[in-house]
C-alpha cells in the first residue's frame, strides 16, 4: 500500500511538470510563428518597393562612348591583372630560386644570395630552345662548291654541307647508283 501511494505520488508530481513543458513549449511555438509572419511581411513590403522602384526607373540605354569607356576600363582591367599575374610568377620564380633555408646558409648570412642555375637546368633550356626552332624549316643557304676532278660522295656532302643520304638519293634520282664512299669523277 505505501508503495501503491508513492506511486502515486511521483505520478502527480511529474503532471505538473509535463504541463509546464507543455505550456512552455506552445509559448516558444506561437513567438516563433509571431516571428515568421512579421518576417515574411517584411519581405513582402520590401518586395514590392522594389518592384515600384524598377517600374519607375527608365531603362538604361548605354550611349556609344559609355560603351567605349566601359570597354577601355575592362581593356585596363585584364592588363593590370595579367601584370600582377606576371609579377607574382616572377616573385615565386626568384623566390624559388633562392633555395631552401638551411641552418649553414642562416649561420653564413646568404640569405640574399640566388642558387646558381644548374646545368641539367640549362640543358633543358637549351634543348627547348632547340626543339622549338627544329619545327620551323631552316632556310637553305647556296654555296658555291668547286667540284676537283674526283671527289668521293662524303667529301662532296661535306662541301655542300649537306647529309650523305640527301647527295645519294639526288644523284639515284640522276641515274648514278653511288654509296657513300665512291668517288665521282668528271
Amino acid at each position: 500500500m505505501r508503495r501503491a501511494a508513492q506511486e502515486a505520488a511521483a505520478a502527480e508530481g511529474e503532471e505538473p511538470a509535463a504541463t509546464e513543458d507543455e505550456e512552455q513549449r506552445a509559448e516558444e511555438e506561437a513567438r516563433h510563428q509571431v516571428e515568421e509572419a512579421a518576417r515574411r511581411e517584411r519581405e513582402e513590403r520590401e518586395r514590392r518597393k522594389a518592384e515600384k522602384k524598377a517600374a519607375a526607373a527608365p531603362p538604361v540605354v548605354e550611349t556609344e562612348s559609355e560603351r567605349r569607356e566601359r570597354a577601355r576600363r575592362d581593356r585596363e582591367r585584364e592588363e593590370a591583372e595579367r601584370r600582377s599575374r606576371a609579377r607574382r610568377l616572377r616573385e615565386e620564380e626568384e623566390e624559388r630560386r633562392k633555395g631552401k633555408l638551411t641552418v649553414a646558409r642562416v649561420l653564413a648570412g646568404d640569405l640574399d644570395e640566388e642558387r646558381p642555375r644548374s646545368l641539367a637546368a640549362f640543358r633543358r633550356a637549351q634543348a627547348k630552345r632547340r626543339k622549338k626552332t627544329d619545327g620551323q624549316p631552316v632556310q637553305k643557304q647556296k654555296r658555291e662548291v668547286v667540284i676537283p676532278e674526283a671527289i668521293t660522295v662524303k667529301e662532296l656532302a661535306e662541301r655542300m654541307a649537306e647529309k650523305g643520304t640527301t647527295v645519294i638519293k639526288t644523284l639515284m634520282k640522276l641515274g648514278v647508283m653511288a654509296t657513300i664512299n665512291d668517288t665521282l669523277d668528271q
